[in-house]
């Protein structure tokens, strides 16, 4: 938003952004400063990062990320803070099941076993999660993670490629029932040799080598 005409200048895109997006690291500022903060540069801002591990000495923290969430901008902790627990044993204080309602949740499509193995769990829990979208493309759902959009649940064979190092991973096997995957052919059925390839490949495929390691 400009308060001048003015030629050569870019029109800045409306929020919610998918592209260009502004992140502003908020270095532990209070309340009244955050906002003064939205009411000058809120239009403009799309994620802002808790930095340095300020939240834990913040006063009115909560208030604080509500002030943000309700003028639509995902509020997301820095790693400084996600470190200082780490080093310190501590991640199951970090974050746990519960937490998850405080998130927008990104919902792969409702085809995928891990969405009803969610849902059973969230409703096991208690749980009332807030759901941004959903769809089948779980590369995609990871970009919106990595720009603080949201959190999303899949399986731990989604978060193998070495761009994905950049996401922290939260280990929920504890809450979510093991999930065995095979191929059932009619007994005394002669296979078509491309079936006995795909078989072969599949027996040295990480799916079957995670599933024997863990049993």
């Amino acid at each position: 938003m400009m308060n001048f005409k003015m030629s050569q200048i870019p029109e800045r895109t409306a929020k919610p952004r998918k592209s260009g997006l502004t992140m502003v690291m908020d270095k532990g500022l209070s309340y009244a400063e955050a906002e003064n903060f939205l009411s000058v540069a809120g239009v403009h801002t799309d994620l802002i990062k808790l930095g340095f591990g300020t939240s834990f000495v913040t006063p009115n923290l909560r208030k604080k990320i509500e002030l943000y969430q309700a003028h639509g901008i995902p509020v997301y902790f820095g790693g400084t803070l996600f470190e200082a627990y780490i080093v310190r044993n501590q991640f199951e204080d970090y974050i746990t099941l519960e937490d998850i309602k405080k998130y927008k949740l990104l919902k792969l499509d409702p085809q995928f076993i891990t969405v009803p193995n969610f849902d059973a769990v969230a409703q096991a829990h208690g749980l009332e999660t807030k759901i941004e979208f959903e769809m089948a493309n779980y590369e995609i759902l990871k970009k919106f993670v990595k720009a603080g959009v949201g959190i999303v649940i899949v399986s731990s064979i989604c978060l193998e490629d070495e761009s994905d190092k950049e996401l922290i991973g939260r280990d929920l096997s504890s809450h979510f029932p093991s999930l065995i995957y095979g191929i059932m052919v009619k007994k005394g059925k002669i296979l078509h040799p491309l079936l006995k390839k795909f078989i072969e490949m599949l027996k040295e495929s990480k799916l079957l080598q995670a599933h024997k390691k863990n049993n």
